[in-house]
Formats: structure tokens, sequence, C-alpha cells
């Protein structure tokens, strides 16, 4: 009997531990690469999956295919044999999300003024928030938009929802926005949590670039400065794990010793995230030439990172698509399109931990005004391999709760192997 009790514990033990510390990693070995549109425009792509896994992608391109026209924003979703794409007529994308019915809401950022869009059963309705030069968006569990936007590089951010009586617009204290990166996320009490790339002043007052991270828990704001390297590229971009830790990548360039300063050459990719105590990081990448929209990445239901990424591997404006995943111990890679991309575009990962990409292709010649939009899939999917998960993930209350459990179980034990 004894035996029997401490076997099992032991069991109970391993299982709890197994299921915890989980992390299922999809391999792929070939992608499937179809092309949505041959009249694509920006490398500004967002992507995402409705609630049945089917991809929707905003873009800009050319109406009908004529690349002599006005660009517009396209709205493309997949019907099961083909793809349905949609003029909206529409311009200046900035970010686009689904509700929980399924449509879209976009952000649109044209002549500095800040407009948001959403789709009904009609047509596309705008309406006008502010004015700025960039923004994000992101849709609460009402489905109701919230933005944050800047005015002019250099001010203050400003964080704007809709409420039945309207737009509702604050300032963040201290949120002085330098560039064009910026990128808002709610958690599951619809909190919002901002990103965004502002600088500060190091030795004698010269201005050193800074990634800042910034959240809203109804007490006030709270801005914290996560990295600060003259070396930081492009940001990209901001997500929320199930415990509601911000997770974000950004391109970490060197100096050229030809130049004697930070060039784009032998870039590195790094991975960061908060685990509940302390900011992680992790390289993905290195020896990378960076390029604009370099990288993109996305979480699934476990936790787990999907990163794409863009290296430049030619004079001519072309390169190297990858698709990255952790495995447990590292950081693996497999090449995607290796010969005809442009920038990295998008990636959502589905309910079964499938990564869904879009990206831009290479430029069309001799007019060079138009490039394919590119979407990849994995054509054939090993299973799951459990490995575990990124050593962020386990933030004090799990450490604390393991040993509170394990602890518990030794009591038990050993109670038992007293009493009999």
């Amino acid at each position: 009997m004894r035996n029997f009790v401490c076997i099992s514990l032991l069991i109970t033990t391993i299982l709890f531990f197994s299921s915890s510390l989980v992390c299922s990693v999809v391999t792929t070995s070939s992608w499937n690469i179809q092309t949505v549109d041959e009249y694509g425009l920006s490398w500004l792509q967002f992507l995402a999956l409705d609630s049945n896994d089917t991809p929707h992608l905003i873009y800009q391109g050319y109406a009908d295919g004529d690349w002599l026209s006005p660009a517009t924003m396209m709205h493309a979703s997949w019907k099961g044999s083909g793809w349905s794409i949609e003029n909206t007529n529409l311009g200046g994308i900035r970010d686009m999300a689904l509700d929980s019915n399924d449509k879209p809401h976009v952000l649109l950022i044209f002549s500095s003024a800040i407009r948001y869009a959403s789709k009904n059963f009609t047509g596309w309705e705008t309406q006008e928030v502010g004015d700025g030069t960039v923004g994000s968006l992101a849709l609460d569990s009402n489905d109701n938009p919230h933005i944050v936007h800047n005015q002019r590089i250099g001010e203050l951010l400003k964080y704007a929802s809709l409420t039945p009586s309207g737009w509702q617009t604050q300032s963040i204290p201290g949120s002085h926005n330098s560039n064009n990166q910026l990128f808002l996320e709610l958690d599951s009490n619809d909190n919002p949590h901002i990103l965004y790339g502002s600088k500060i002043l190091g030795p004698e007052d010269t201005e050193i670039p800074a990634i800042k991270y910034a959240y809203n828990k109804g007490s006030g704001w709270n801005i914290t400065t996560v990295i600060s390297h003259e070396g930081i590229g492009e940001t990209r971009n901001l997500a929320l794990d199930s415990k509601g830790h911000p997770h974000f990548m950004y391109v970490l360039t060197s100096i050229n010793p030809d130049y004697g300063y930070y060039t784009a050459k032998n870039s590195s990719l790094i991975y960061v995230s908060w685990n509940g105590s302390a900011w992680n990081s992790q390289t993905v990448a290195t020896n990378l030439n960076w390029d604009v929209q370099t990288i993109y990445f996305a979480l699934d239901s476990q936790d787990c990172p999907h990163v794409v990424f863009y290296n430049q591997t030619t004079s001519i404006p072309s390169g190297v698509l990858t698709y990255s995943t952790w495995t447990g111990t590292e950081w693996a890679s497999q090449v995607v399109d290796p010969t005809d991309a442009l920038t990295a575009g998008a990636i959502a990962v589905d309910s079964n931990g499938t990564p869904h990409i879009s990206y831009l292709g290479r430029l069309h010649w001799p007019t060079r005004n138009h490039a394919d939009i590119k979407y990849a899939t994995p054509t054939e999917v090993t299973p799951p391999v459990d490995s575990s998960p990124l050593p962020s993930t386990l933030d004090l209350f799990t450490i604390a709760s393991l040993l509170v459990i394990v602890s518990s179980i030794a009591v038990i034990i050993v109670y038992f192997w007293k009493k009999h």
C-alpha cells in the first residue's frame, strides 16, 4: 500500500510538471505559397484569422490591376477555393483587427489625420479620431475600438476609445514617441498596454534610442524603459501572453567597421519578454541585413512565439523569408521563400498552432511599381513536439506554486512512509 501511494504521488507530480511545462512546437517540412494579388504595393500588411481560422489580409494595392491608378486599401479573404479581393477605396492603412463577428476594423492615417473604419452590412464606415502620423488599434471585449497615436514626432502619445458619446481622448504623461514604432494591445480586462520607440538622455546629454512600455490598469499610466541602445533598429510588435505579460522583438544593428557607425549590415533579431518580475532577452537570428518590415511575430494558444523575418541577400531588393520558432532549447529556423521575398508582412497562428504568413514578393519588372502579395502556410506538418517553454514564461508566482505543491507532496509521502 505504501509503495502504491508513493508511486501514485510521484506520477501525479510528473504529470503536473509535464502539463505545466509543455510547449507544443509545430515543425514544417515545406511551404505552400500562393499569390494573393499581383498588384500589391505596400510592405505594410495586416493578417488576422477569424473564428473559423479563415485568413483576412489588409494591404495597399492597385484596384483591378491598374498600377497607373491611385493605390487603395484592399481586403482579401479566403473563400475555400480562392481569394476574394475587395477594393475598399480607402487609403493610408496602419492597423487592423477582427471583431467577435469576424468583421474587420482598420486604422487609417492619411495627410496627418487619424481615421477609424469598420465594415458593416452596407460597406465601410469611417470616423475622424484626431491628428497624427503613427498609431495602433485594438478592440476590447465588447468590440469597441481603442487607438493610441501621436500628434507629431516628439509629442505626447494620445489614447482614444470609442464610447456611446463619442471618442474620449487622453494624453499619456511622459510618453514622447520619437519614431513610427507604436503598438497597442488590450489584456483580458481590457487594460491598455503600449510599446513605443522613444529616446533617453545619455552621457553629455546625448540622445539614445529606447524602447518603452506603458500600461494602465485603472490607477494611472506606468512607463518603463525596457531597452536603450544606440543600435536599436526596427521594433515589431507587441503581444500579450495568457498571463497578460508583454512580448516584443527588435532589430539590433552593429557598428560597420567601414564607416564607424551603426548600419543595417550584420544585424541581430532579439526577442524580449516579461516574466512577471524581470525582462528576458534571447537572440533569434544573427548576421542579417536589416531592411524595412524585417520582423513580425505572434503567440499561439500555448504562449509559444512564432517569428517570420526577412534578410536582404542581393543588391536588387529581394531576399530570404524565414520562419522561426522555439523548440525548448533553441530557436529553429526554416526558409519559407529562398529568393522572391521583398519584406516580411505579417504572421498569425491558427487554433491548431499552424503559422500563416503574408509578405511582399519581388517587384515586377520593368516598371517596379507593384509586387506580389504572397501568402504561405505549411504543406506538411509533423506531430507537435513537446518541449520546454521559453525560460521567461515561468514567473515568480508559478515557481512558488510549484515549490508549494512539491513540498506538500513530499510531506504526504513522508507521512505515509512513517505510518506504514
